[in-house]
């Protein structure tokens, strides 16, 4: 837990502490409002690559012998592919959210075991033009938290398994080496290739935990009208003047429709 400032007056200038990736990555990317540099985008890939070396190198500068792991979770997707588990039960299958790797969480969505037990968020240095949100952490602006410890809400986005983000497994990368548009390449791997992860690791809570299923409860004969794909693009069409072009004629109750989009 040794900052940028301390760890190079003692390992020397190329390590870069926790503070000062979290900090990076909430000034181009998550805490920037208008314009997120690092993701969804063609600056997905090399932010990333930069910024993994650069821990990897920091890393070693407190010890050659070592090096930054790699987290093949596609074999964790696979397997709940194969059991035919949503993402909610990664807790079960992977090593990493034990004891013996990053920790499992408690109630209060703290890191509660592990070396990285009860870990502190990062503060906003004062003076310096860092993002943060409302109480000085270091956190996206939507991210209003003001917990003083490291925050993993897993596989829960208020209160709703994210059934639509399950994963990546063998079959969704080996998809990716398919791709023959870089454009599109970009877009994917860190879409489907990647994001889903995030979501898992990181949750939604907070007042909106149980509005979803308040609002199935109290509108349930709404919810259950059916509506296809064609039809929706239709109503969007009329209502906004923009034409999305859809054409399928799936059918979806209203519930599912809003299930599906509340956890994109």
């Amino acid at each position: 837990d040794t900052n940028t400032e301390d760890g190079q007056k003692k390992y020397g200038h190329m390590y870069t502490g926790i503070d000062r990736f979290a900090i990076e990555h909430a000034t181009q990317a998550s805490g920037d409002i208008k314009c997120d540099h690092w993701h969804d985008g063609t600056g997905f890939l090399t932010h990333h690559l930069a910024m993994t070396m650069s821990f990897d190198l920091s890393l070693r500068t407190v010890d050659p012998a070592v090096t930054l792991p790699y987290w093949d979770f596609t074999l964790e997707g696979e397997r709940l592919y194969r059991l035919g588990q949503g993402p909610s039960k990664i807790t079960e299958v992977s090593p990493l959210f034990t004891n013996a790797w990053f920790g499992s969480t408690d109630e209060l969505s703290h890191v509660k075991d592990s070396r990285w037990a009860h870990t502190s968020a990062i503060r906003a240095i004062v003076g310096e033009k860092t993002r943060r949100n409302s109480y000085g952490y270091v956190r996206a602006p939507w991210n209003n938290a003001r917990d003083s410890e490291l925050i993993r809400h897993v596989t829960d986005v208020c209160g709703i398994e994210p059934a639509n983000k399950p994963i990546p497994t063998c079959f969704t990368h080996f998809s990716l080496t398919n791709i023959t548009s870089l454009a599109s390449w970009l877009v994917n791997a860190a879409g489907n290739g990647h994001g889903p992860v995030h979501v898992n690791t990181g949750g939604v809570f907070g007042e909106c935990s149980g509005m979803m299923s308040k609002m199935y409860d109290d509108h349930e004969d709404l919810l259950a009208q059916n509506f296809t794909v064609k039809g929706i693009s239709d109503m969007i069409l009329a209502t906004t003047g923009i034409d999305n072009g859809w054409v399928g004629t799936d059918v979806y109750t209203l519930k599912q429709i809003v299930t599906i989009c509340s956890t994109s």
